[in-house]
């Protein structure tokens, strides 16, 4: 929303989601294409969850909450990348400090 001074007047709610979003972004190293893709599922899920409080069809909320998987699958890929990434990242550091200990003990 706009004031008449034409200054953005952001709610709790769109301060916390970009909160969320800068601490997503900094912990995942997520580029702007990943992190369009979180914020998208992130959209989507929301509007289905919304959905699913509104109603009180059993049938509809188990539509509601098969559609709601695939955004979340969305978001979990990114996080398991950045995993395995990380995972190899540490394998490569574990073997680096092996070979210093073993260049050290050789030398002592």
């Amino acid at each position: 929303r706009s004031s008449d001074l034409e200054h953005r007047l952001y709610e709790q709610a769109d301060v916390d989601r970009l909160l969320e979003l800068t601490r997503l972004r900094d912990l995942l190293n997520l580029s702007l294409e990943e992190l369009k893709q979180l914020v998208e599922a992130e959209v989507a899920r929301s509007a289905i969850r919304r959905r699913f409080e509104a109603t009180e069809s059993d049938s509809e909320r188990l539509q509601l909450l098969d559609a709601a998987l695939p955004h979340v699958d969305t978001q979990l890929e990114l996080v398991r990348r950045r995993m395995r990434e990380l995972e190899l990242l540490e394998g490569e550091l574990v073997e680096k400090r092996k070979r210093i200990l073993a260049r050290r003990r050789e030398l002592s």
